[in-house]
């Protein structure tokens, strides 16, 4: 294998295991974005980790942040809570930082 395959093989690999974290921090920022959302609704808890469930999955549908905001403020409204889409961007940014803590501590 000449070095240039070499290189090659291992941007690759790099890539695809930056990907993998990607994948991995999205997911839990949404579960624990999704778990802030169920906290403003009343809901029992079984509607609540179905929530959880339903909101952790969304990265495999390749939903975007947009989607996940507008998605959010729409399930809050419904429940008539009023809030304004700065405070649940920060607090999606929050769930990302949170969680991409989370994955270093577990990781490193």
């Amino acid at each position: 294998m000449s070095i240039f395959s070499e290189r090659e093989r291992a941007f690759e690999n790099y890539f695809m295991h930056q990907e993998e974290i990607y994948f991995q921090v999205i997911a839990l920022r949404n579960k624990l974005f999704a778990k802030w959302i169920v906290e403003h609704m009343d809901l029992d808890e079984h509607l609540r980790s179905l929530y959880i469930e339903e909101i952790g999955q969304l990265i495999t549908e390749e939903i975007n942040d947009t989607n996940l905001l507008r998605r959010a403020m729409t399930d809050l409204n419904l429940k008539g809570i009023t809030i304004t889409l700065d405070d649940v961007d920060k607090k999606l940014n929050e769930c990302h930082e949170l969680a991409r803590q989370e994955f270093l501590r577990e990781h490193l």
